[in-house]
């Protein structure tokens, strides 16, 4: 907070808020679920979760995009926040009373990756029609230090769940601090003035999918990222699952994996903090949108060689750490910021897109791929090791294409950022020394 200039701390810290109310709930939630579902109904049942996620996540994406453009944000990010404390609640209710631990730990799974998928899209999406781009590109890092904080505690939390709190009292805490995120979206951020063209349902404008799309196709450097954004999708599922399944063969007991799995993410969440608040920032502001975007295909083709070089789970711990560390710590916070040029009707739909549909395309890609390797390795072709090798080997070679596109779009940035689509947005928000600047060019 000392690092926020006064006439914008108010606004940041009810934002930041959000984020860490958002982290703790969304981390200590997952934990329980993904250690519960894999111990009661087993690692192998994973894929069928995921890929029935994935395809409800497009569906509420699709939600989503139909109205983040034609309604006001803030009543959006409440109605958010209290429907999902109202669903914890549900879940809460449906553990105490002795429901099968298929559907307990399967509901708790996908209520916690739909709020992964949207909550950060809404509040991002407010933070854009609060700040101007200039001051995204030195804030949203250290808007993120606040989520990061909570992903700290909540995976505290959910490490220590089985031993001292319960698994069953964590989702009522939960619960309970997602509908104080609502009230405080209801009592402080109504303060603020939002000044955006809203979308009107009585325009002719193309429908909310495809208007995202369209400006995806029209927009050469939207459309170079968007290969990048599948294989995140792709390379961070696959890395998740081998993660998981050696975490299983190694930690039999559903505490000690739930210890073994929150313990692994507070390291990951305290490298992430230290990442965003000493290294991010200087990144994003030294490369610029300009080539900040490669790193991340980059992070990708050495995580998948230093799981490729050491099988088992060392080796995907490592380069789940790195992969997860660039994608999080340095992608995210650059892309959220690069989303603050898209013109304000539209900002929404397009976020929508890049984060709902194309990293989720990527996930169905990856339970393609890792379904294949488990008929390949139950009919006997070949080991589990050799079947894990060959999916990261295949991640690999799909990070070398997108670390290309991103290429691409560095090459034509500077003449992409002429395209009249961005035009309108580029001369309203960032000053002309800004753009001469090295860190944009």
């Amino acid at each position: 907070m000392l690092r926020v200039p006064s006439s914008e701390r108010a606004r940041f810290a009810a934002l930041a808020a959000l984020l860490f109310i958002h982290s703790l709930v969304l981390e200590s939630s997952e934990v329980v679920a993904t250690s519960g579902f894999v111990n009661r109904v087993g690692a192998s049942q994973l894929l069928w979760l995921w890929a029935g996620d994935a395809l409800i996540t497009i569906l509420f994406s699709s939600v989503y995009s139909l109205v983040i453009d034609r309604l006001p944000r803030r009543r959006l990010a409440f109605g958010l926040f209290a429907g999902f404390g109202a669903v914890y609640v549900a879940i809460f209710l449906l553990f105490v009373s002795s429901g099968p631990d298929w559907l307990c730990y399967t509901l708790l799974t996908v209520a916690n990756n739909q709020q992964w998928r949207l909550a950060p899209m809404l509040i991002y999406a407010l933070a854009n029609d609060l700040f101007a781009v200039s001051e995204a590109k030195r804030l949203f890092p250290l808007l993120g230090t606040a989520g990061i904080i909570g992903e700290i505690a909540g995976n505290g939390l959910g490490a220590g769940a089985g031993h001292w709190l319960g698994s069953v009292n964590l989702l009522l805490s939960n619960a309970l601090l997602t509908l104080l995120g609502a009230a405080i979206v209801a009592l402080t951020l109504r303060k603020f003035t939002i000044s955006i063209r809203q979308s009107q349902a009585s325009q002719k404008t193309p429908g909310a999918l495809r208007a995202g799309l369209v400006f995806i196709r029209d927009v050469p450097l939207c459309r170079y990222l968007a290969p990048a954004m599948v294989v995140a999708g792709l390379g961070l599922m696959t890395l998740e699952y081998h993660l998981l399944d050696n975490a299983a063969r190694a930690y039999q007991d559903e505490n000690a994996m739930e210890t073994f799995y929150g313990c692994f993410k507070i390291g990951l969440t305290v490298s992430l903090l230290a990442v965003r608040s000493w290294f991010g920032g200087w990144v994003i502001k030294r490369l610029g949108f300009k080539s900040v975007f490669a790193v991340m295909p980059s992070a990708l083709l050495a995580g998948f060689l230093a799981a490729i070089a050491r099988p088992g789970l060392t080796g995907v711990v490592i380069g789940m750490a790195v992969v997860r560390l660039t994608l999080d710590g340095i992608d995210e916070p650059s892309r959220q910021a690069f989303l603050g040029l898209v013109p304000e009707e539209l900002r929404g739909r397009v976020g929508a897109v890049i984060d709902g549909y194309l990293q989720t395309a990527g996930c169905l890609l990856a339970c393609g791929l890792l379904g294949a390797m488990l008929l390949a390795t139950g009919a006997g072709l070949f080991g589990v090791t050799t079947g894990q090798t060959l999916c990261r080997l295949i991640c690999w070679l799909c990070a070398g294409l997108a670390l290309r596109a991103t290429l691409r779009f560095r090459a034509q940035y500077v003449t992409g950022l002429l395209n009249w689509r961005l035009q309108r947005r580029r001369r309203r928000f960032v000053p002309p020394q800004l753009l001469d600047s090295p860190g944009l060019s």
